[in-house]
């Protein structure tokens, strides 16, 4: 099963063009916009308001990443 970011029945609805995705993201989800836009080719569009221009340790005192995708951590600052 090819891997998706949408659900199939997203693209299945009236007035949706399941072939032309886009994101938008502020701040911390300007980050994840910008990163699932670069892992899923179905994004064609991407707005990110205020993202940070580098990935970011996770919130709190553990060192945590605060993106991971399929169990590995996006390398971080």
């Amino acid at each position: 099963m090819k891997e998706t970011l949408s659900s199939p029945w997203l693209g299945e609805q009236e007035g949706v063009a399941g072939d032309r995705t886009g994101i938008v993201g502020a701040s911390r989800g300007g980050e994840l916009a910008l990163l699932a836009a670069s892992l899923f080719p179905e994004v064609k569009a991407v707005v990110g308001y205020t993202p940070s221009g580098i990935i970011w340790e996770g919130i709190g005192d553990d060192g945590a990443p605060a993106w991971t995708y399929r169990g590995e951590a996006f390398p971080y600052r």
